[in-house]
């Protein structure tokens, strides 16, 4: 295996400056998905994250290497409603079993309203 020559090695901020220079959008890219994930994190109170990956693959002569953003937002949890069956089957907002109390109470000022008429 051949080994790399003497020179100075790269810091991570010099080697992340040089894919930066080669993929401008890299930068622009971490930015985007650190301001979704901040945003989604306060609202939902959970984690998220931003994955930076750096890859390398052997080249022959040396090394590519190159970046990739992944952000993780959290999830919202699923939101649920509850609805009624009916005798049919069929999904339905109001429970036929219960009495309807605006009716109720309509129908008892009417009820009211009779006898004190008659009076």
């Amino acid at each position: 295996m051949d080994q790399p020559s003497k020179s100075k090695s790269l810091s991570l901020n010099e080697i992340l400056d040089e894919i930066a220079r080669q993929d401008v959008g890299l930068l622009e890219d971490i930015e985007t998905a650190l301001a979704e994930v901040a945003r989604m994190v306060w609202a939902t109170h959970k984690k998220g994250s931003v994955a930076l990956t750096i890859s390398l693959e052997h080249t022959g002569r040396g090394v590519a290497v190159s970046a990739v953003v992944i952000g993780r937002p959290p999830k919202y949890a699923p939101v649920s409603t509850t609805f009624f069956v009916g005798q049919d089957g069929a999904l339905q907002r109001e429970d036929e079993s219960q009495m309807d109390l605006v009716s109720y109470i309509q129908d008892q000022n009417t009820d009211r309203s009779r006898s004190r008429s008659r009076t």
